[in-house]
């Protein structure tokens, strides 16, 4: 079974060198699976992070989000 760790998707807004990215990052955790042999019922928790574009100090310093500064 396949799981997303991060999704990049263009918020739509021009810029000089390319356009901004938003990006969210997911994290599971306790993953379930069935006594009665229906198999895997999916995390109990799922976490969402999302990282909005770096601007002026944040860029210089090298931003990375989704688990960095």
């Amino acid at each position: 079974m396949w799981a997303v760790s991060k999704f990049e998707v263009t918020n739509g807004l021009p810029s000089a060198a390319a356009p901004a990215m938003n990006r969210s990052c997911y994290r599971y955790k306790d993953a379930m699976v069935s006594d009665w042999g229906r198999g895997f019922q999916g995390f109990r928790f799922i976490t969402t992070e999302e990282q909005l574009p770096a601007t002026g100090d944040e860029l210089a310093a090298g931003a990375t989000g989704c688990g960095g500064t």
